[in-house]
C-alpha cells in the first residue's frame, strides 16, 4: 500500500545523494522554488551531491554550466552525469580504429562523442520526400548518402526527426554488427500550460520507432539502468549503502536506485504521483512533496 510508504526520511546517514533534474530542481528554466537553498544546506552539512538525468538534449558540460548558472554550485563537471556522456562511453569501450556512429538525436550527443575522439554522421537536417512520389522504390533512389561504415546508431531527443534518418538508422541496423544504442526510453513530458497541458513525446518514442523499423532492441544507457551509477562509482567511489537518490519518475529513478540498491525518495513535484506507486507497483522507500522536506 502507497500509505505505508513513509514520508519523513533522516538524510544524517548518507553520504552521498542524488539528484534527478527536471521535475525535481526545475520545471524548464525556473528552479523549483527552495531548491538552491536546500541543495546548498546539504552540500553545507558534508553531503557529497551528484546530479543524473536522462536528458539527452545538452552535453556534460551544457548541464554542469547550467547548474552553476541557475545557483546550485556544482563542484565541476564530474558532479554531472547525463546520459548522453555515458552513451559516448559505453561507445567508445567497443570502438574499433574505423568506427563511426550514426546520432539519431542532438548536436549535444555528437560533441559528446567528438570530446571522446569519436567520428559520427547524422543529426543535420534531412531532405524532405516529395509529397507526390513516395512509393518505395523512389524512396530507395533518392537515399544515396548512405555512410558504408556504421558501427553504432545512437538514439536519443531527435527534435528534428524525419522519416529519411528512420530510413539511414533502420539500413544501418540490418548489418547485425551495428549496435543500437539508446539514451532512454522516456515516454513523455507533460507542460502545464495553465488553461491546458501540453503532451509532449519523449525519447522513448523515438527509439521505438528505430526499434520497429529496425527489428532490433536497444541497449539502454539511461535510467532506470545502472550504467551511470557504474560511472559514479568508478569516478568518486560512493558506497551504495550510503547513498540516497531522489527523484521524480517511479519508472526511471526510483527502478534506477532499486537496480542499484541505493535508498529511494519519490518526490511529487514533478511526474509520478502517490496514486501512481500501487498502479505501478513500483515502491519508492520514502514519499515527500519536494525536495524541501528533505531538511524537515
Amino acid at each position: 500500500m502507497a500509505n505505508n510508504v513513509k514520508k519523513h526520511i533522516d538524510i544524517s546517514n548518507f553520504k552521498n545523494i542524488l539528484f534527478d533534474c527536471d521535475g525535481v530542481l526545475w520545471h524548464g528554466q525556473k528552479v523549483h522554488n527552495g531548491a538552491v537553498e536546500t541543495i546548498n544546506r546539504i552540500r553545507a552539512m558534508g553531503k557529497r551531491v551528484l546530479f543524473v538525468t536522462n536528458n539527452s538534449s545538452n552535453a556534460r558540460f551544457d548541464y554542469f554550466h547550467k547548474i552553476a548558472v541557475l545557483g546550485f554550485k556544482p563542484v565541476d563537471e564530474t558532479d554531472v552525469f547525463c546520459s548522453a556522456h555515458s552513451a559516448a562511453l559505453l561507445i567508445t569501450k567497443a570502438w574499433k580504429p574505423d568506427s563511426k556512429v550514426f546520432v539519431v538525436g542532438t548536436m549535444a550527443m555528437g560533441h559528446a562523442l567528438e570530446l571522446l575522439g569519436r567520428k559520427w554522421t547524422g543529426v543535420k537536417p534531412e531532405a524532405s520526400l516529395s509529397d507526390y512520389d513516395t512509393s518505395p522504390r523512389n524512396i530507395a533512389a533518392n537515399t544515396t548518402d548512405l555512410d558504408d561504415k556504421i558501427d553504432f546508431v545512437l538514439v536519443g531527443l531527435d527534435h528534428n526527426l524525419s522519416y529519411r534518418r528512420l530510413i539511414k538508422a533502420a539500413t544501418y541496423l540490418a548489418n547485425p554488427d551495428c549496435r543500437l544504442i539508446a539514451t532512454n526510453r522516456d515516454q513523455r513530458l507533460v507542460i502545464d500550460q495553465g488553461d491546458r497541458c501540453l503532451t509532449i513525446p519523449g525519447t522513448g518514442v523515438i527509439v521505438r520507432a528505430v526499434e520497429e523499423a529496425s527489428g532490433r532492441v536497444a541497449e539502454l544507457v539511461g535510467k532506470p539502468e545502472r550504467i551511470m551509477f557504474d560511472e559514479m562509482v568508478a569516478e568518486h567511489g560512493i558506497d551504495p549503502s550510503e547513498t540516497l537518490i531522489v527523484g521524480d519518475n517511479l519508472e526511471t529513478d526510483i527502478l534506477f536506485g532499486k537496480n542499484c540498491g541505493i535508498t529511494t525518495v519519490l518526490v511529487t513535484s514533478g511526474c509520478s504521483t502517490e496514486e501512481d506507486i500501487e498502479r505501478l507497483n513500483i515502491y519508492p522507500d520514502y514519499l515527500l512533496n519536494d525536495i524541501n522536506d528533505l531538511l524537515i
